[in-house]
């Protein structure tokens, strides 16, 4: 708050806080403040009003004005001021949104999870406004408002749940204190203040503000110490008193209540872990996620008592983070910065550098093979020889090392004039080329003679890269410019279009692309032969450092490695961005793919000092990524090998199940809404906002599809073919439902008693369509009644008191299944009895689907979530990770996938074999291993021990 908009400096003549209320310097206050103000300097004059009438309600508050006393740490005053508060107040206006420092408390107050109440001041655009502020409910103190009914909408969003949230502050603070004291146990809870907090964590699963991960690592070490510590006590005990005093505790009744009292702790202990495990998942953290889940799985399985909810809670966290982990092991062991890493060429050995002047060989699990030491300095980048029997590295010290495999040291290559960063083995071993901060490039035999010296660089040279051919190499570094050479050493071409320093260039795996990143944030490609550009992306409003730069060994993704810690991937033939890898505490200095192309596995290396392996395994779960904009529909095709999405983008997309694109189809005019197959696989339809619908000549294997259109009155919301391919039924913003034949021939146009109409179904045997209507009505239309020109439904009932927006057949034709706004689904029988209302969704709930065998239903919603569900209404699993709603659903033909479309833009496909707990456990184990058998840290804990033992007898 010491730049010019938010200083921390008094104005004059502030209004006066009230003062804290006085405690024990010895014991922490259960709150010290009622909120905490964060606001821009230019709306001083609205704040101080705000700040007097706050007053005069008995709040206490924290403002930069008042709390800080003189010389003292500004930024640390400030954190502890978020940390004692209850409530976090942003008072938006566009200067707000445009300061950093307001960015940095606003950040802080989100890290700590607090509760977060947006006022506006000044007009503002929400889509201006971080995502998380954006998606509160805004209360509104601008001149035209009403300044006594905003205070009230304040003060109801203050008042409420205010012991939870008095809790969190109060379990904030002692876990800061713990860890500011290095996790001292002496901080730690025990015995009801314990209990208390397990409480508070699990009654508060489903409350804001949510636990933090510090809050929920407080609790957790809290109970597994006590638990130690009780199990010391035990043995001891039984050692000092012998079988006969323990007998007889045991029939005095004493020994019941304290099995009771264990049985108690045990269930809370899991619900914490649980929790904790959800905490990380949120916060991307999904490895330590997925290590949580293990954990409480593991105590789940012996606490034979847990109640059914707490068995399936713990089920879909474990779920969740098997779903969705990709860090597959952490290899420790560098005492400073990790920058260089790369795979041996047979992908055996990965090598890895560092700050701490040493190149260190690892094995593929993570088993460290050798330590090489010698350089001076810290080493920058490390390089196979073709046939993997040496190693050379470039180091800060001005050299070159050769070494071999098994880590004996070779010849040095001195002279370059500075620090070496890059070097590389010719094709056939015999020669090596390297670059550095003297900017030159220069050859060196394999016994370590110096040969030609190459100076068209004016200044640093950060990267130097050969073609997978080996007849070019590429250059780049600080004049912005890559350099594009033959082997011999000729400049061919000078590559312009980097927006900044260069620090990596690549070449893709089948040399005709030239890639390399900028500290701008950009990535650019070249056509190798040519020179011209190809494309030039990066992440949208970024300009964040790129360090690292990697193509996947098939040459379909291209990885790159930022400043703030994050690994994205990317579709680098179109630029799609994919998806990010988040784990890493320190800035990602290097990335690099290992040679397999059947199984990818990507190595990062971090200034956090350690190093990361990364699969993709996609045997589980596989994201469609490519559409721009939200995803409608989803359909797969009846032969289960293609999907067909529908998005706002106002394209078709189809795809194969393992998230290639195959193609894209461009003939609407305004957002598709829905997409249907014909079950004979020869036609597809689409509809949407352009008010048409779309039915195509589709086989499935045509590389041009033609379609023919249906126009209608209305943006038509669903459309779907019948069970024998000859029906099509559409419905529109109106209210009406349309029938075609298959060939376009129009059958009905009928007007329903429904002000809009979201779906449209038919009955397993095709004679009738079954709608949901905005009145909250199921009624069933016959086929027979429209080739009889009949206008009225054959059947309604009352289904909802809300808003219906998806109804379907069984299989079987045996039951309905209906989704309303009132956030549940019903299951019915086709005369309108009802069987059964599933409960659960926290929103609405936009589509349900029978799987194929009818004994499965899925159900998505508003809430980000998707429920599978048993007939008889049990919960089979949920399954989590969309970042919006979901409003397609499809299972595939042998009902072991299903996709998901949602408002985020992609389309999900859930691989559905393994939602048991023990499946579960088993996938956890194997992902796990390598990590529990060789990461030193993971070696010396005692709760990594049992983890380890545990899954160990399982494997037996």
């Amino acid at each position: 708050m010491h730049d010019p908009e938010h200083s921390s400096d008094r104005p004059s003549e502030p209004p006066q806080p009230q003062p804290a209320a006085e405690t024990d310097s010895n014991q922490l206050p259960e709150s010290q403040f009622d909120l905490f103000i964060s606001y821009c300097r230019r709306n001083l004059e609205f704040i101080q009003a705000f700040y007097q009438d706050l007053q005069k309600q008995q709040r206490s508050i924290w403002i930069d004005w008042a709390d800080i006393p003189p010389s003292v740490d500004w930024r640390a005053e400030i954190h502890q001021g978020i940390s004692a508060a209850d409530s976090f107040i942003a008072v938006l206006s566009p200067e707000y949104l445009a300061s950093y420092e307001c960015q940095v408390e606003y950040e802080t107050a989100l890290q700590m999870n607090k509760r977060l109440i947006p006022i506006v001041c000044e007009n503002v655009n929400p889509k201006e406004a971080p995502k998380p502020l954006a998606d509160l409910n805004w209360i509104f103190f601008r001149s035209e408002d009403n300044w006594d009914e905003s205070f009230a909408k304040l003060a109801e969003a203050l008042d409420t749940d205010l012991p939870h949230v008095r809790a969190h502050t109060r379990l904030l603070l002692r876990a800061q204190e713990w860890q500011n004291h290095d996790k001292d146990e002496s901080f730690l809870l025990r015995g009801t203040d314990l209990e208390r907090a397990e409480q508070w964590c699990i009654e508060g699963a489903t409350k804001q503000p949510e636990p933090s991960t510090l809050q929920l690592q407080y609790i957790d070490t809290s109970r597994r110490t006590e638990r130690a510590q009780q199990r010391s006590l035990i043995r001891l005990q039984r050692t000092m008193l012998g079988t006969m005093t323990a007998a007889f505790l045991i029939a005095s009744g004493l020994g019941v209540f304290a099995y009771r009292q264990y049985q108690m702790a045990t269930v809370n202990e899991i619900k914490t872990l649980g929790a904790f495990s959800e905490a990380l998942f949120k916060e991307n953290n999904v490895f330590d996620a997925l290590i949580q889940s293990l954990r409480a799985s593991r105590l789940l399985k012996q606490a034979t008592w847990a109640t059914p909810e707490t068995q399936q809670k713990i089920t879909d966290t474990a779920l969740q983070a098997a779903y969705w982990v990709m860090e597959a092991n952490r290899l420790e062991g560098h005492k400073d910065w990790a920058m260089g890493v790369e795979f041996s060429p047979d992908g055996q050995i990965l090598a890895s550098t560092s700050g701490d002047k040493t190149v260190r060989l690892w094995q593929l699990n993570g088993q460290p093979i050798a330590t090489l030491e010698g350089h001076q300095s810290g080493v920058f980048f490390v390089t196979f020889s073709p046939n993997g029997q040496q190693l050379a590295s470039a180091s800060k010290d001005g050299t070159v090392r050769l070494w071999q495999r098994d880590g004996t040291p070779g010849p040095v290559l001195s002279g370059h004039k500075d620090a070496v960063n890059s070097v590389f083995f010719s094709r056939d071993g015999q020669s090596l080329w390297s670059a550095g901060e003297d900017g030159t490039i220069r050859k060196w035999s394999i016994e370590g003679k110096p040969g030609v010296i190459l100076r068209q660089h004016p200044k640093a040279i950060y990267s130097l890269a050969p073609s997978p051919d080996g007849t070019l190499m590429a250059s780049a570094g600080e004049d912005k410019f890559v350099r594009l050479w033959s082997i011999e050493g000729k400049v061919l071409r000078k590559l312009k279009g980097a927006k900044d320093l260069i620090s990596q260039v690549k070449f893709s795996p089948d040399g005709r692309a030239i890639a390399a990143v900028d500290l701008k944030g950009k990535i650019t490609l070249w056509d190798s032969k040519s020179g011209k550009i190809l494309r030039q992306f990066a992440q949208p409003d970024s300009e964040r450092p790129l360090y690292g730069l990697a193509f996947s060994p098939d040459g379909r993704i291209l990885a790159t490695a930022s400043a703030d810690k994050v690994i994205d991937l990317w579709r680098w033939q179109d630029g799609t961005f994919l998806e990010s890898l988040k784990g890493h505490s320190g800035m990602i200095n290097g990335i690099t793919f290992a040679p397999d192309r059947n199984q990818l596995l990507l190595a990062s290396a971090s200034q956090d000092a350690t190093l990361k392996l990364w699969r993709f395994d996609r045997s589980i779960l596989s994201p469609l990524i490519g559409h721009e904009e939200p995803v409608n529909s989803v359909s797969f095709s009846p032969d289960g090998q293609q999907i067909v999405s529908g998005s706002s983008d106002k394209t078709l997309r189809l795809w194969l199940p393992n998230g290639d694109l195959k193609q894209v189809l461009k003939s609407h005019q305004d957002r598709i809404y829905s997409v249907s197959v014909s079950p004979n696989g020869k036609l597809l339809a689409s509809a949407g906002a352009d008010k048409k619908v779309m039915i195509w000549d589709w086989n499935g294997t045509d590389n041009k599809h033609e379609n023919k259109q249906l126009p209608t009155a209305q943006t038509i919301h669903r459309v779907q073919f019948s069970p024998d391919s000859q029906w099509i039924a559409a419905v529109d913003a109106d209210g009406t439902l349309y029938v075609w034949k298959v060939d376009g021939t129009p059958i009905s146009q009928v007007k329903t008693s429904s002000t809009r109409l979201d779906n449209v179904n038919f009955s397993p045997d095709g004679q009738f369509i079954i709608l949901g209507t905005e009145q909250g009505e199921i009624q069933l239309w016959s086929i027979a009644g429209f080739l009889k020109q009949q206008t009225k439904p054959v059947k309604t009932f009352p289904a909802h008191a809300q808003a219906i927006h998806d109804v379907v057949f069984s299989p079987d034709g045996q039951t309905l299944a209906s989704t309303s706004n009132d956030r549940t689904v019903k299951l019915w029988k086709p005369d309108g009895t009802l069987l059964r209302t599933l409960t659960g969704h926290q929103d609405i709930v936009l589509a349900v689907r029978f799987s194929p065998d009818g004994q499965t239903i899925a159900s998505s919603s508003d809430d980000r979530s998707i429920k599978l569900w048993h007939l008889d209404g049990r919960l089979i699993a949920s399954l989590n990770g969309h970042r919006s709603g979901i409003y397609g659903l499809s299972f595939s033909p042998d009902g072991q996938k299903l996709a998901s479309a949602s408002d985020d833009k992609r389309v999900l496909v859930w691989n559905l074999q393994n939602l048991q707990l023990d499946s579960l456990l088993d996938r956890s184990c194997n992902w796990l291993h390598d990590y529990l058998t060789t990461n030193q840290a993971a070696l010396k804990n005692p709760d990594s021990i049992r983890d380890r033992q545990f899954c160990d007898d399982r494997r037996r």
